[in-house]
């Protein structure tokens, strides 16, 4: 009965001693997090060009390989979202170009493509252009699906830390 007694007299004291702690533990992990170079101003700026960068280079992958659909594929209607193809993605390097220009300055040049590609973009180009036919637009077909939805997931992720307004 009297450790009992004693245990509940300590509580306040201990209470109080754990709450202490966690606000002098406080200030030291918020600078901490302060400091971390992936949570800084500049790294976030950094990314976001690295992010228009890749997205420009992407783009222009995209281009390619639609442009070549809509002078290759046999299927009228993979020609007719070929061009489709081209014409969005055409506005959505105009549009990177114009961010990547006003955020530094300079013209954006492609730096990248999508991280985890199966293929890179110039293999799948090489082998189309050794197809004709049914076999090209299966190829075309099946390539762009798996980079479309690389990209997707891509951006989904990249949608989290980007920091730029217009990028979201």
């Amino acid at each position: 009965m009297t450790t009992n007694k004693r245990l509940v007299k300590k509580i306040p004291f201990v209470f109080a001693g754990l709450c202490l702690g966690i606000l002098m533990l406080r200030p030291f992990s918020s600078v901490a997090q302060a400091m971390a170079p992936e949570k800084s101003a500049s790294a976030a700026a950094a990314s976001d060009v690295q992010l228009i960068a890749n997205n420009i280079a992407d783009n222009e992958d995209a281009i390619m390989l639609s442009q070549k659909a809509v002078e290759r594929a046999a299927d009228s209607r993979i020609k007719e979202l070929a061009q489709e193809m081209v014409t969005d993605h055409t506005a959505m390097l105009y549009s990177l170009e114009q961010l990547a220009t006003a955020g530094s300055g300079s013209s954006g040049q492609g730096g990248g493509n999508i991280q985890g590609m199966p293929q890179h973009v110039s293999e799948i180009n090489d082998k189309l252009s050794k197809l004709r036919g049914s076999d090209f637009d299966t190829l075309w077909v099946s390539s762009l699906l798996n980079l479309q939805q690389l990209k997707y997931d891509e951006l989904t992720r990249q949608k989290e830390t980007v920091r730029n307004p217009q990028l979201k």
